[in-house]
């Protein structure tokens, strides 16, 4: 709109965090402006490494700011500043197959194993572990070919970091109002003491572990690309990421998709328990947190 020239630097996702800090450090002015994970921003604004855009929108604006979601705001903000504009706003969310949920004589033989119904979409990690376990191994969808639980990202160096982090907001932080203290994943806010270590990540990382149990046998190779076609080609029951999932669904010549027209959406499980850090002691409540990846 402006008429100015962009030169995009295409660098793999790997790869992002090392160049960032190569330039950090080097200061060769090799790029102006980068895309960062939100969750960087600590790391990137509080070393000092970019500048305060509130006095650029101030003088020439910002298209639709008022627009933008108050949630989406509040992660371009470094102490009292604005120092990143939002490029994207999604998280994940929950994809399960229709033609296996949905079965009743399915719903009948789960509720015979596990003695309970299943939610739909799955309403806590919960039954996410006991659906996967039960979708697991065998052929639910009668194409002849061997299913799966699930299935999600899980190569290293790739975007896996946020599948943890999907079981860590539930189990590790309070639901509600952003706050210094029930909402901190990293860090206690006060002491800036790790909080990798505590029962709400152990937890979470005990889940994850699980699920892999219940997952097709490339599960580690996959990144956002192999996960995305493994699932639209019909592997697994349940399958966790962005929207992209939705639309590589609707075009099998495309993407080679076999689930168009059977696949259902939710939001991420949530939890029945998640631990509260400041008070040492786990809280036994269903809850479910809004996670933006």
């Amino acid at each position: 709109e402006t008429g100015g020239k962009i030169n995009v630097i295409v660098v793999p996702y790997a790869g992002i965090s090392d160049k960032l800090w190569i330039e950090f450090t080097s200061k060769t002015g090799t790029f102006d402006t980068a895309a960062i994970p939100s969750s960087w921003l600590g790391d990137v604004a509080g070393g000092g490494h970019v500048v305060e855009l509130d006095p650029l929108f101030t003088k020439y604006g910002y298209p639709d700011w008022d627009d933008i979601l108050p949630a989406i705001k509040v992660i371009t903000r470094w102490a009292g500043k604005t120092v990143a504009f939002p490029y994207d706003g999604d998280n994940h969310m929950t994809y399960y197959r229709k033609d296996a949920l949905e079965v009743p004589e399915y719903q009948q033989k789960f509720r015979e194993k596990y003695d309970y119904d299943y939610h739909l979409p799955p309403k806590d990690w919960t039954e996410v572990r006991d659906i996967s376990e039960f979708f697991n191994g065998w052929d639910w969808d009668n194409d002849g070919e061997i299913e799966y639980g699930c299935a999600f990202i899980a190569q290293q160096k790739t975007q896996a970091m946020w599948e943890i982090l999907n079981l860590v907001a539930q189990y590790a932080t309070k639901a509600g109002p952003p706050s210094n203290t029930t909402s901190n994943i990293f860090f206690d806010a006060d002491t800036m003491e790790p909080l990798c270590n505590t029962p709400g990540w152990i937890e979470a990382f005990t889940r994850l572990q699980e699920l892999t149990e219940f997952a097709p046998p490339g599960l580690l190779g996959y990144g956002h690309a192999e996960f995305r076609y493994a699932y639209v080609s019909g592997i697994a029951a349940l399958g966790f990421d962005w929207g992209d999932v939705g639309i590589m669904e609707q075009y099998p010549d495309e993407y080679g998709s076999k689930v168009k027209g059977k696949l259902g959406y939710g939001p991420l499980p949530g939890a029945r328990k998640y631990w509260d850090h400041v008070n040492n002691k786990w809280v036994q409540e269903d809850h479910q947190v809004n996670f933006l990846n």
